[in-house]
């Protein structure tokens, strides 16, 4: 696997941030159904481009860390 270096407890914070977003998400989209079109909607686009790129930088940090370089087999003895 491309990311197998990258242990589960380092994966553990980002999904949680994932789900935290989701979870947001989906109160939102509900707000913004039943929101009342003549008044101001209930987030804003700079709000949603924040928690995108809130996430996307989490995750970029997470997946550009670099595989451990494998370790050399010991020399052979002559």
């Amino acid at each position: 696997a491309k990311f197998e270096h990258i242990a589960a407890a380092d994966r553990a914070p980002l999904l949680e941030h994932a789900t935290r977003d989701e979870r947001w998400l989906q109160e939102v989209e509900t707000k913004l159904r039943d929101a009342d079109r003549t008044q101001e909607p209930p987030v804003t686009p700079e709000e949603l481009r924040s928690r995108r790129e809130s996430l996307e930088q989490a995750v970029n940090q997470l997946m550009s860390r670099p595989k451990p370089k494998p370790t050399p087999p010991p020399p052979e003895a002559k």
